[in-house]
């Protein structure tokens, strides 16, 4: 009988309990990462599910509210914290681009690294809506608002600058932010 190798199957029941074994272990592995792989380490309020009675006089309690930072509060992800000072009202120069709507106002962000490794900003993702419309963002060089910056933040350093947005009402602004695009959940700040 030739030698066996790793590309031709052996004969016979291969099938012996330690065999068995290992693909159960390992079944279970597959089925605790796929379970793990949708867990997130992005901030969240998490509460627990309601206790369910079959008695007619159970009353389940409603859903805990979202508690949302207000502007000026810091917002924390494992590894980055991100702020978003209070709007402020500008005028976009003569040759400004997405200035459409009723008002113009600025939001400056910071983000600090309170991670190991360097931070890559120019992943911060931003977006508004006000006065249930979506804001236009507003880029205006000559008034020091353009992207997010593209330079790594080291570990325990910060970087600012400037958010503009178009929007139809200032009062009712809501910045929704994330400091990591498709990976972080997003934390929204309002007035």
């Amino acid at each position: 009988m030739p030698p066996l190798n790793r590309f031709t199957p052996p004969k016979g029941n291969i099938m012996n309990d330690n065999t068995k074994s290992w693909l159960i272990s390992a079944a279970v592995a597959a089925v605790t990462v796929a379970a793990l792989a949708g867990c997130s380490a992005s901030p969240s309020i998490v509460s627990a599910p309601a206790k369910t009675s079959h008695s007619a006089a159970a009353t389940t309690p409603p859903p805990a509210k979202a508690t949302n930072p207000t502007f000026g509060m810091t917002a924390k992800w494992p590894g980055v914290t991100l702020t978003a000072a209070a709007p402020v009202a500008f005028t976009p120069s003569e040759y400004a681009a997405g200035a459409d709507q009723a008002a113009d106002v600025v939001v400056t962000i910071t983000v600090t690294n309170t991670g190991t490794a360097n931070f890559d900003p120019s992943l911060a993702y931003i977006t508004a809506s006000s006065g249930g419309v979506e804001a236009s963002k507003v880029f205006d060089t000559d008034a020091g608002i353009n992207s997010a910056p593209s330079t790594p933040i080291l570990p325990g350093a910060s970087v600012t600058w400037k958010v503009g947005l178009s929007v139809a009402d200032p009062a009712t602004l809501t910045l929704s932010a994330t400091p990591s695009v498709g990976t972080d959940a997003a934390i929204l700040f309002t007035n």
